[in-house]
């Protein structure tokens, strides 16, 4: 059979067609292809980016992560400073360091960074000059930008760049877009680290350095050894008259004033610290001779003698400052720090305004002994107690838990603060003993308010030293079980100290087999990496309450609080506010999503008893005591 010239046209245009429809099969199957690499390439970075500690790796392995999926010759990021000012902080295929200053007259970086849009560039020729030939120069001939959030506005951007001109799509920007929000991330909770690692190490209120870091620098003096090191404790006489009578706001208006007064006559090199209340300590680590350094005492108490600013107008105050050299009086900072304090409260009670360590005059062991020898006694004839406080879930207002807290009244010297008596039991070798005790009440309590219905978790703080027992998990269950509580009525409360000692981290791993919960006690306070909490069997954060006190007022303590959560969130942690106080910083924590919180709001801590009654009274209480959360 023969065809005609229109047969031979309607078959080729049936061709054409099908040929059409396979092209664009294949152009879509090449499209979604790429994507699926582009999502499994942004899943690898997440992952990659959670379990990092080292921020520049993860910027470092975004960019080549990019240039690398879209054959890129070069990829940014561009960190905007507050300044206003542009820096790389990574790149790939470029000389450029990161903190190099980056080029802005612009170029795709500031564009984007300005109006916060993503944005393509088909041409160099559609840029301003000076960025056109910077990027003619090197080879580019097109580029893609997109914006890296920050809570302030944009953090940066990142920009990628191809040598073929209309190289980037609608999907490389959404690529693009995801590797940003990854970054994002990194770069947020690297801040929060920062900033919680600053809180640990510096003192909220007048930004010195705190005790464990000024023992690091004092260490570190010793180990120089370059001449005398010096340390000087110091506190303000008549202070506790400015707080009584004025106000605490007040008494924080003072200790804000006494750093710059100690710096005055001191070396940079020397370190000023906040020890906590009006107590302050100062490393004298500039090379000195002997008699440099006690002259170098005196003009120290000279500084704190004068008038103070307040609100109510100048108030008088002195001080007293005790000194300790090495390596004449001691040769390590535990040492060193004891017999400075001994000298400080020498010179208090003879008003001498300052005095050098004198073993003659300063030492007195019978104090501390006796001291220890009354603690032993009451852990051995039952004079422990404890006081309980509330739980409170922010959402339901019920109470499912409850923390332990000790308590002693010395028979000669009165009630004791469980700071000074538990760090006592640690130096005296009793902490043991001391946790044993508080074990065993806390063990008897709950199996009575289990007996009675209530359900109450208890939870107990335990101290590294004895969590790192072997074999601690085992006789802690069996303590359990001799007293008929289940183990998940047991809460474990640790520092995040603790969680430094593998041995510790072991143990606590045991017992969240057995069924008990893990709670990281004053969260925020010491050297805990947020990045390494997912490999830790930890349950719970209680966060600090110098993060909460101020939460209404401090933008910073909300950016903290939000990232701790947001992180929890992830990681699959609960979260407890500590030292709650005020209904507006309650209700800036249930804005924030903060599950649980304590403190004084709804209870002090508080015998059995009292609070069992409390708990009688409050609202919906009852029907939550017989689940445990």
């Amino acid at each position: 059979m023969r065809t005609g010239p229109r047969g031979l046209v309607r078959g080729a245009a049936r061709a054409l067609a099908g040929h059409g429809r396979r092209s664009d099969r294949v152009e879509l199957t090449e499209r979604l292809r790429a994507r699926e690499r582009q999502q499994a390439v942004v899943s690898a970075l997440g992952q990659s980016a959670l379990a990092s500690r080292d921020t520049r790796a993860v910027l470092d392995e975004a960019v080549r992560a990019v240039a690398t999926t879209l054959d890129l010759c070069i990829v940014n990021l561009v960190e905007r400073r507050p300044d206003g000012s542009q820096v790389f902080a990574a790149t790939y295929g470029w000389d450029r360091r990161p903190g190099d200053p980056a080029p802005a007259a612009g170029g795709p970086a500031t564009q984007v960074i300005r109006g916060g849009e993503p944005l393509l560039v088909r041409s160099t020729e559609a840029l301003p000059a000076p960025a056109r030939a910077t990027m003619d120069a090197l080879g580019i001939r097109s580029s893609a930008a997109v914006v890296v959030a920050g809570d302030d506005g944009p953090w940066g951007a990142l920009v990628s760049h191809s040598s073929s001109p209309d190289a980037f799509g609608p999907d490389d920007l959404h690529f693009l877009q995801s590797v940003a929000n990854v970054v994002a991330a990194v770069v947020a909770r690297a801040r929060v680290e920062h900033e919680l690692q600053l809180r640990a190490t510096h003192d909220a209120l007048t930004g010195l350095p705190g005790r464990e870091l000024l023992r690091e620098r004092l260490n570190a003096a010793l180990a120089a050894q370059a001449g005398p090191v010096g340390l000087l404790l110091l506190d303000l006489n008549g202070f506790k008259d400015v707080n009584d009578s004025l106000g605490h706001h007040v008494g924080d208006d003072v200790l804000r004033q006494v750093a710059p007064r100690l710096r005055t006559p001191l070396d940079p090199r020397d370190t000023v610290a906040r020890l906590g209340g009006d107590e302050f300590a100062v490393c004298l680590a500039a090379p000195r001779s002997r008699e440099e350094l006690r002259d170098l005492t005196g003009r120290v108490s000279d500084v704190l003698h004068g008038t103070y600013e307040t609100p109510f107008g100048p108030v008088s105050l002195g001080g007293s400052v005790g000194a300790a050299l090495a390596p004449d009086h001691g040769l390590d900072a535990h040492t060193l720090l004891r017999h400075a304090d001994q000298a400080m409260y020498r010179a208090k009670r003879e008003s001498t305004g300052w005095a050098v360590y004198d073993p003659r005059l300063d030492e007195d062991p019978t104090t501390r002994l006796r001291a220890v020898n009354e603690l032993r006694a009451a852990i051995a004839q039952g004079q422990i107690r404890l006081a309980y406080q509330p739980v409170v879930h922010l959402a339901t207002g019920t109470v499912r838990s409850v923390e332990a807290l000790a308590r002693w009244t010395s028979p000669t010297r009165g009630p004791q603060s469980p700071a000074d008596f538990v760090a006592l039991a640690e130096r005296s070798g009793l902490i043991g003993d001391l946790t044993d005790e508080i074990l065993r009440l806390a063990c008897e309590q709950a199996a009575r308010w289990l007996t009675a219905g209530r359900g109450l978790a208890v939870a107990v703080n335990l101290p590294g030293s004895v969590l790192a027992q072997h074999g601690y998990a085992r006789r802690l269950a069996q303590r359990l079980e001799q007293a008929g509580v289940p183990t998940r009525l047991l809460h474990v409360e640790v520092t995040e100290t603790t969680l430094v000692s593998e041995a510790a981290v072991t143990t606590l791993r045991h017992l969240v087999d057995l069924g008990m919960r893990v709670l990281v006690d004053d969260f925020g306070t010491g050297y805990s990496s947020l990045g390494r909490l997912k490999q830790l069997p930890v349950q719970t954060l209680k966060i600090d309450r110098s993060f909460i006190t101020g939460l209404a007022e401090d933008r910073a303590d909300l950016a903290i609080v939000r990232a701790v959560v947001a992180l929890a969130d992830e990681l699959g942690l609960d979260v407890v506010a500590e030292g709650v106080e005020t209904r507006q910083v309650a209700d800036a924590l249930v804005a924030l999503g903060v599950p649980r919180a304590q403190g004084y709001l709804y209870a002090p801590p508080l015998p059995a008893a009292e609070l069992e009654a409390r708990l009688d009274a409050w609202p919906s209480s009852r029907t939550a005591m017989t689940e445990i959360g």
